[in-house]
């Protein structure tokens, strides 16, 4: 059987674990159907897996920084920036042909 191809789910906009928007809902579904076809990766903070539960997703964890889980909206979009930032940097580990 072929290897299946990289596909990246960036779920790194949480801010919080207490709730979801849609978009994040959509994937979370999607994710059951797309595991057949391809090997699912979720880079995610820690505190938002609790959405992602029974997911068979490969996880890859955010490092926490100081301004999680604030609802303080200068310090969502700084938690955003530097999510953003660390997103980019393990994106780099996957391989070219990878799908995100």
């Amino acid at each position: 059987m072929a290897e299946k191809q990289n596909l990246v789910v960036l779920a790194a906009p949480f801010v919080s674990p207490k709730g979801l928007a849609g978009g994040d809902l959509f994937y979370i579904e999607l994710a059951k159907y797309l595991g057949k076809k391809y090997q699912v990766s979720v880079i995610l903070p820690k505190f938002a897996k609790i959405h992602w539960q029974n997911q068979k997703v490969k996880f890859i964890f955010l490092k926490p920084n100081i301004f999680d889980q604030s609802e303080v909206r200068i310090f969502i979009f700084f938690a955003y920036l530097i999510r953003t930032i660390q997103s980019c940097i393990l994106l780099q580990k996957f391989p070219k042909r990878t799908i995100v």
